[in-house]
């Protein structure tokens, strides 16, 4: 199976969804842009992916409904 190179876009139906926030973990752990949108729950309720936190994204239209990780440069996970 080919990994990722480029970035996740994530939908989670729940905070507590443990496959995707496992691709999330493995995505931010290559340092790769994990972008997830909230189906039915705060965004503020995303699992931690390590050293840093969730942000929402800055741009309008459909990504007005997404968070972003935003990893602590240096600590990694």
């Amino acid at each position: 199976m080919a990994a990722a190179s480029s970035g996740l876009v994530a939908f989670l139906s729940s905070p507590s969804s443990r496959g995707s926030a496992l691709a999330c973990r493995l995505a931010a752990a290559r340092g790769l842009p994990v972008v997830a949108f909230p189906l039915g729950f705060h965004g503020q309720q995303f699992p931690a992916l390590g050293a840093g936190q969730w942000v929402p994204c800055q741009q309008g239209g459909v990504w007005a409904a997404a968070w972003q990780w935003q990893a602590v440069p240096g600590l990694g996970l």
